[in-house]
């Protein structure tokens, strides 16, 4: 009978876990959205490149996810999100959100994306984790590179 209130009791205390994750998801989601339309990309490349590296976010936030709330997030949690992209490339359609907004809309993006990646990927440890870590960040920076001088 213990395991059984046990096994209650994290249900329970599962929903506002689920609701916390989503609402910050849906907020993170909306600004990918929003600076989908209003980004200033220097060319197709760097568009390109800002569509692949979120792509891959959006695989690995979407794999975590449904590993934590499971049927839930199947059901409801990832077409909210889609929706908060839909909304967020909506808002970036009819709006023009001041540059320090934006600016900080971006720091809050890139922030969230790190805490993703060092909770996410990192937190197991190893060696093989903080070298595909650093190899991605190597990647990533000489692909900014290339991009900054075309």
């Amino acid at each position: 009978m213990a395991k059984t209130k046990q096994k209650d009791k994290g249900e329970e205390s599962g929903f506002p876990v689920f609701l916390v994750h989503l609402s910050s998801f849906f907020i993170y989601n909306l600004i990918i959205g929003y600076l989908l339309i209003r980004e200033e990309f220097s060319s197709q490349w760097s568009m390109a490149l800002y569509f692949l590296a979120l792509a891959a976010h959006f695989v690995a936030t979407d794999h975590t996810l449904k590993e934590i709330h499971k049927e839930a997030y199947d059901r409801y949690g990832r077409w909210f999100l889609v929706a908060a992209l839909l909304i967020g490339w909506l808002i970036g359609v009819i709006l023009k959100v001041h540059e320090v907004a934006v600016g900080i809309a971006v720091s809050f993006l890139v922030g969230g994306i790190l805490l993703n990646v060092f909770k996410d990927e990192l937190k197991q440890g190893g060696s093989k984790n903080y070298l595909a870590f650093l190899s991605g960040a190597g990647v990533i920076l000489a692909l900014f590179i290339v991009v900054r001088s075309l």
